[in-house]
Parts: C-alpha cells; structure tokens; sequence
C-alpha cells in the first residue's frame, strides 16, 4: 500500500532529522546509525525508482546493501554491548560464518536474486546480541526507558523477529510465482521498518533533548 510506503520513507526521514540534531551529543554507536539511515534512505529510494516505476530487477542494489546493513547494525550493536561487558564482540565471530552464505548466495545464484538465507539467519544473531543488551540494561540500575539503547534494542528485536519469516520464504515465492502472497509479505516488511525507524528516532530524541546527561562520546 501506499500508505504504508510513505510512512516508512517518513519514518526514516524523521529519524535522519533527529539524528543530526542529536549528533552533536551522540556517542559513536549513534553516529553510526544515523550513517545507516541515511545509506538506507538512498537505497531504498533509488529501489523505488528502479523497482517499481521501472519495473526492473533492484536485487543488484539490494545484496550488497545488506551485507553492508548487518556488519554496520552489528557493529552498533557491539558497541553499546561494550558499554555493559566486556564480552561484546562473539557477535563478529558469529556473523563471519553467517555471511559465508551471502558469497555462497552471489557466487551459485548471481547478484539478481536475493541473499535471503543470509538475511534470515543474521537477523537471528542480532536478535540475540539485542536480546543481551536488553538483559544488561534491565540489571544496569538505569531508568531503561530514558535510554536510548532500550529503544535501539527493541527496535531491532522486534524489526528482525518480524522479517525473519518474510526473507525465508522470500526466493520460494517468487519462484512458485505467488506475486500476491509475496506482496502480502512485504507489506510486513514494510510495517516492521515503520516500527524500527520509529523507535529509534525516540533514541536520537532521548540524546538530543536538553535535559540528556550523557557524556558525548568520541568514535
């Protein structure tokens, strides 16, 4: 839908707005999210462009995105584990072997269909590294919902809980030819990015406020 289109573009224009307005205060993780937005937000526009007023196979655009998106989520991700513990980079150890599946996918299939298996099972790591922070913040003594981690962590929980079942079936669909099935699916995806977006402008708004007390952190 349309719709749903427009409010996930909006979404992420939000999050860029506070993202640069917070930027000043923003310790590095943040900074680095807001650098993957911005990629995204070119991405996805040049997507829509080639995709669907085109009507032209986008997957050349999409397979290298991705691989840059999960390193560079992973790498915020690890980031603000840092803070927590010191046992924050098996989260790199872990995606080295996951994203021998991306070559595998671009290597026997070509660079025209989706690295879907890449996506799915990456999205199961950062659910878990997000998962962790989550469990670090709730024994940090903070007021966890004045952190902007907590809103980073469940923003990515939730997005790749929501995809993970879309990108594994992704290649199947479009196989089978089941175009309106698929079309269901991606309005899934489309919600799960409105949500994910969303939540993490409250975390570029938390740091951006007056009131934020956090100390501003060099990369």
């Amino acid at each position: 839908m349309r719709f749903l289109l427009f409010l996930l573009f909006l979404s992420k224009a939000i999050a860029i707005g506070l993202g640069f307005k917070a930027r000043p205060k923003a310790p590095s993780p943040y900074r680095l999210q807001l650098i993957q937005i911005i990629i995204l937000f070119i991405v996805e526009g040049i997507g829509l462009y080639t995709g669907i007023i085109k009507g032209q196979n986008n997957m050349w655009l999409s397979n290298p995105y991705v691989l840059v998106e999960i390193w560079l989520v992973a790498t915020i991700t690890q980031k603000l584990l840092s803070e927590y513990t010191k046992h924050s980079k098996w989260i790199y150890f872990l995606l080295i072997p996951v994203s021998a599946l991306w070559f595998h996918s671009i290597i026997t299939y070509g660079i025209s269909v989706f690295a879907n298996w890449f996506y799915a099972t990456s999205s199961i790591v950062l659910i878990l590294a997000s998962t962790i922070l989550l469990f670090h913040l709730s024994n940090s003594g903070k007021k966890i919902y004045a952190s902007p981690d907590f809103w980073y962590a469940i923003a990515l929980a939730i997005s790749c809980s929501i995809t993970i079942p879309l990108y594994g079936l992704h290649n199947y669909l479009v196989e089978q030819g089941n175009n309106e099935l698929h079309k269901q699916l991606y309005y899934i995806n489309q919600i799960s990015g409105i949500i994910r977006y969303s939540l993490i402008a409250v975390s570029f708004y938390i740091i951006a406020k007056p009131t934020n007390t956090q100390p501003d952190v060099q990369p």
